[in-house]
């Protein structure tokens, strides 16, 4: 998701471009699985990290959280994209994409440890 807003935001930087070349933004996504391995990712960290007495609210929390940030952007996009700009538009969300990847790579532990990487774990014979 980061590389296609990059990719997005140097597209819109290109005078007289042609629509078509916004599908090349796409190309990314084809290999991730976009939005939709985002939400399963997420969805798994929850199940791993939670019990199943507070799993159901955890989960209406997080899809609450989703629908409101999604309310609030169809909100202000509109206002923001004519004040900014296309390019300061997707730079900023790029700045945010990398700002959250590198929270969730420092402060995120892993929900399910792995024995072969995890060098607390090992057990020497």
């Amino acid at each position: 998701i980061i590389i296609q807003t990059l990719i997005l935001a140097v597209i819109c930087e290109i005078p007289n471009l042609s629509p078509w070349f916004i599908l090349f933004s796409t190309i990314p996504l084809f290999f991730t699985g976009g939005f939709m391995a985002l939400l399963a990712a997420v969805l798994c960290y929850i199940n791993d990290i939670t019990t199943t007495e507070n799993r159901g609210t955890r989960i209406a929390i997080f899809y609450a959280v989703t629908a409101l940030g999604m309310f609030l952007a169809s909100l202000s996009s509109s206002h923001a994209l004519r004040i900014l700009g296309y390019f300061v538009m997707y730079l900023t969300a790029s700045c945010c994409l990398i700002m959250v990847w590198l929270i969730i790579l420092l402060f995120i532990e892993e929900s399910v440890p792995n024995p072969e990487t995890d060098v607390s774990k090992r057990i020497y014979s």
